[in-house]
């Protein structure tokens, strides 16, 4: 029965998991294709994304 209890919590904190993940990407999805739009390059988004992070 424990085994049971383990296996369901275990699946639906993977599927949490995955959901933030995907809602996250789908949502910053449309500021790449702007970006895309404007002429950065695939890889100018990323490298935004590192600087920011740095004070």
């Amino acid at each position: 029965m424990n085994l049971i209890v383990n296996a369901l919590l275990l699946l639906y904190i993977l599927i949490a998991v995955v959901n933030t993940l995907v809602m996250a990407t789908s949502a910053r999805g449309r500021e790449f294709a702007m970006l895309r739009l404007i002429g950065t390059s695939r890889r100018h988004p990323a490298d935004g994304a590192d600087d920011s992070t740095q004070d």
